[in-house]
């Protein structure tokens, strides 16, 4: 199957504000997160686990604990052009990964994307 979350305001949740779990096959369509606005959830902005994702074009900020958690051993991850921000304790969290890919983030730093 296919997951894509596009150009949503995610926020005010009283855990987290997004949580994407599978596709576990190698041969699956990753997560894909873009465009999206995710702040001032309680806990974590998103949580990725098991499967592959591809995030991009993001604002994650002001979220109570992290701005990104994700792991699973098969994990292949990508996060391209997001911003994560001022939030709680960790702006990115990547456990047991495969692969990951980091290019063009803005992390710590407040910018416009």
């Amino acid at each position: 199957g296919r997951f894509t979350l596009v150009s949503n305001r995610i926020s005010c949740n009283k855990n987290i504000g997004v949580i994407g779990i599978g596709p576990w096959e190698d041969y699956s369509e990753p997560l894909s997160v873009r465009d999206n606005v995710i702040t001032g959830n309680l806990s974590s902005g998103l949580w990725v686990q098991k499967g592959h994702a591809c995030v991009s074009r993001n604002i994650i900020a002001s979220n109570g604990e992290s701005g990104v958690v994700a792991f699973g051993c098969k994990n292949k991850l990508t996060f391209e052009g997001n911003v994560i921000h001022s939030n709680g304790r960790t702006g990115v969290s990547i456990h047991t990964a495969l692969q990951v890919v980091l290019k063009g983030n803005s992390v710590g730093v407040k910018v416009e994307p």
